[in-house]
């Protein structure tokens, strides 16, 4: 009996080691999977500043651009308000020269009256 209970007690002992190993092997395997999943998170994560930082220069090369297209704009705006400013001017010596042209055949047109 004591024979039968020892040999028992080892068959326990050995299923309990193997239990122990197997418990180790998962206990390996559930470090090796969250080592992976550090690894993609890394991963992802680096590539996910890339997008980003891409992204941010594509922003910034838009809004440079942007800005270029006022810039140019304004310079047309000053360059068409300068043009209205000579056109108005040369309306204005334009219209002051008929003015005096009116006025000089009224002046000639009154002295043919009074001569005649």
């Amino acid at each position: 009996e004591r024979a039968r209970l020892a040999d028992e007690r080892a068959r326990l002992a050995d299923e309990r080691a193997r239990l122990a190993d197997e418990r180790a092997r998962l206990a390996e395997e559930r470090a090796r999977l969250a080592d992976e999943r550090v690894t993609s998170n890394e991963q992802e994560l680096l590539e996910t500043r890339q997008q980003r930082d891409a992204f941010q220069q594509q922003i910034r090369l838009q809004v440079q651009q942007a800005d270029e297209r006022v810039r140019r704009a304004e310079e047309r705006a000053r360059s068409n308000e300068q043009e209205l400013l000579e056109t108005r001017q040369q309306r204005d010596a334009f219209q002051q020269q008929i003015r005096l042209q009116v006025q000089q055949a009224d002046e000639r047109v009154r002295r043919a009256e009074e001569r005649a």
